[in-house]
């Protein structure tokens, strides 16, 4: 049975979650309660990344073949809660008593390695301090985000407007952090 928490006690901040989860994995709300991710959860979070952005961003005469290498680690540990989340799509239908849960969750996962892939380039300008083109990429990925989830909603996709939001902003965002990095 799903542990859930009183919306007057949170369990941890918001930015706590942010730290611990990657965004398909972050607590959700429900008109009831919260419901806390599970323990293995929250060690898969954590070893998925491994600080290799902060280690990309701290060591700016790194080696375009050490930012190659964190990128396919963090692309490789990101890859056990992508497939544990695939194989347990429909545990986590019974779970959350959400029918059709399923159905959504192989596209957001794609959507999910996409974001992966843009992470480490992204630190890569962070660390060059271009945060122009970090700010462009967000404006982007959310504007693209609302009018794909929006568009999507007008022509009656239902829950599925979000999944087409998610994939918009991650095609979009990828895109344009990797044409960002220099080469």
């Amino acid at each position: 049975r799903l542990q859930c928490l009183p919306l007057q006690r949170r369990p941890l901040s918001p930015k706590g979650w942010t730290s611990l989860m990657p965004t398909w994995q972050r607590a959700s709300i429900t008109p009831k309660c919260w419901t806390r991710p599970s323990r293995l959860g929250r060690a898969l979070g954590a070893i998925s990344s491994l600080g290799l952005g902060q280690h990309v961003v701290a060591h700016p005469g790194g080696s375009p073949q050490s930012t190659s290498t964190a990128t396919w680690m963090h692309l490789g540990l990101g890859a056990l809660p992508l497939v544990l989340s695939i194989l347990g799509r429909y545990q986590a239908e019974r779970l959350f008593g959400a029918p059709g849960l399923a159905a959504y969750v192989p596209a957001l996962v794609g959507a999910a390695l996409l974001e992966r892939l843009a992470y480490i380039p992204g630190r890569v300008l962070a660390r060059e301090m271009r945060f122009r083109s970090l700010g462009v990429r967000s404006f982007v990925g959310e504007a693209s985000y609302v009018a794909a989830a929006l568009t999507s909603a007008a022509l009656g996709h239902g829950a599925w407007s979000l999944v087409h939001g998610s994939l918009a902003r991650a095609i979009l965002g990828t895109l344009l952090v990797v044409m960002s990095v220099p080469r």
